[in-house]
């Protein structure tokens, strides 16, 4: 607090999409094929900034700490390539607060027509606009200016 005020800092506004961006997880983790929970352990993924402002993944399943910034091959890591690259991306908007395209959940987005997770329509609809709600997921444009 500085003359009552609340002093907004650059690892302040982070914990706060973090926090956002693990309350996305659950929620990916609660609809649809479920990824980020672990359901024999109730276990659900989530990120952590350390005191050195680096971003952690705690994996669901196998409950290791990994390093997001590093470029190789994530050691723990339970889940495939398409599901890391969304844990780039929410990295990412955690540290720089890059927004995710909302086409990203979309079932038209690769595969023609079925979305890589194989989440239904109702489910990718639910996350997007979870996401749009919590600043992670881009404002679409709309065509016509």
């Amino acid at each position: 607090m500085q003359d009552g005020r609340r002093v907004v800092t650059d690892k302040t506004i982070q914990l706060e999409r973090l926090d956002n961006v693990n309350e996305f997880l659950k929620l990916i983790g609660s609809t649809g094929r479920q990824f980020f929970n672990d359901r024999d352990s109730g276990c659900y993924a989530e990120f952590e900034l350390d005191a050195r402002g680096r971003v952690w993944f705690y994996d669901d399943y196998t409950q290791s700490r990994i390093y997001t910034h590093f470029s190789g091959r994530w050691r723990q890591f339970s889940h495939g390539g398409t599901l890391k690259n969304l844990v780039i991306l929410l990295r990412d908007h955690i540290k720089k607060n890059k927004k995710i395209s909302a086409d990203y959940f979309s079932s038209n987005w690769h595969f023609g027509g079925l979305h890589p997770w194989g989440y239904d329509e109702v489910s990718l609809e639910k996350i997007r606009l979870k996401g749009l709600q919590l600043g992670i997921v881009a404002i679409e444009k709309t065509s016509g200016g």
